[in-house]
């Protein structure tokens, strides 16, 4: 297209509702009309079910097909695919104003007057557009025009702010939100949830103040409890274990246990490594005193935990199967330690 694209035909600079396809670009637009700057350009979506919401402008890229013209078609380009969902139409938008000297000392320069002529009848298109848009209008003459206009004008600015419109699309002062659609999913997309219908009595005041709970009535925590329970050894859940080997008679097992001060807590146990009286490999019996003839005494202090058995022994605990007395075979079972911090 040339840069002086006379004579310019009518147009109301305006595309039909066009459908997404799942392309990004689409184009080029401006058959009968084009554009002078990549600014002059509105384009609008709205989804296309059911195809009667209000249009939204939308942030594209506008590139004229042809940039070294200076009036041209021109392509736009959305930022995501525009599916079959969402419809969009193309409008031109540009803002009147003089850019361009046209006279050239006492010359006229006829193709700046040309470019100028032709943004003002751009102009003069989109504001018949425009006009043609409102309720109300009809063909007339001009003043006829512009009186309904500004009265059509008037009458959709006090829909809006008196909310004069269809009284089942709006929500009125003295209708106190009775006219959601569904006040469930109202109070569900605001997170209330039951709260919305809830008394405030059921609450508590920023003023209430939790008692610390007591032998006698349930409560909060006190400061000085919470302070005990942060520094309470974790008596069962940091030990430290040791394999003392196999179980012998006239023997001394002791174990330095490198806690820096007496454990908290201390046991031993017997641990089966070949199964007999009906206790599998792994199975542990606590050492308890006095467990038997057998094992004289465990002991603990500030540096080593450790146990003695007798210089002849004989170890009795029960069968697991018959629940009968039972003498273990010393060489089938081990010495195991474990000490709490």
């Amino acid at each position: 297209m040339p840069a002086t694209p006379y004579p310019l035909p009518a147009s109301t600079r305006q595309s039909a509702i066009l459908l997404g396809d799942g392309s990004t670009s689409y184009g080029p637009f401006g058959d009968g009309w084009g554009i002078f700057d990549e600014d002059d350009v509105l384009v609008e979506t709205r989804p296309a079910s059911p195809g009667t919401g209000v249009f939204v402008a939308a942030a594209v890229t506008i590139a004229k097909t042809s940039p070294d013209q200076a009036y041209s078609p021109f392509m736009v380009t959305f930022p995501a695919a525009l599916t079959s969902a969402t419809q969009f139409r193309v409008t031109g938008d540009r803002l009147p104003r003089r850019e361009l000297a046209i006279s050239r000392g006492s010359a006229l320069d006829t193709l700046m007057l040309e470019r100028e002529l032709t943004a003002l009848v751009l102009a003069q298109q989109e504001v018949r557009r425009l006009v043609k848009s409102l309720p109300g209008i009809a063909e007339g003459d001009a003043a006829s025009q512009a009186l309904a206009a500004q009265a059509a004008a008037e009458a959709a600015l006090a829909q809006i702010i008196l909310l004069d419109a269809d009284p089942g699309g709006y929500l009125t002062k003295a209708g106190n939100l009775a006219g959601l659609a569904s006040v469930g999913a109202a109070r569900t997309n605001l997170g209330l949830g039951s709260a919305a219908v809830a008394a405030s009595s059921d609450f508590a005041t920023a003023a209430h103040v939790h008692g610390n709970a007591t032998l006698a009535d349930a409560g909060f925590m006190s400061a000085a409890d919470k302070t005990k329970l942060d520094t309470y050894p974790a008596v069962y859940t940091s030990f430290t274990e040791y394999d003392m080997g196999a179980l012998a008679q006239n023997t001394t097992y002791s174990q330095a246990h490198g806690l820096g001060a007496r454990p908290a807590q201390f046991r031993a146990f017997l641990e089966c490594t070949t199964a007999e009286g009906g206790w599998a490999v792994g199975d542990r019996v606590p050492v308890a005193m006095p467990m038997n003839a057998g094992i004289v005494a465990i002991y603990d202090n500030a540096t080593d935990v450790g146990l003695v058995t007798r210089t002849t022994m004989t170890v009795q605990i029960l069968n697991k199967s018959t629940r009968a007395d039972f003498n273990i075979t010393p060489g089938n079972w081990k010495v195991i330690f474990r000490a709490w911090k």
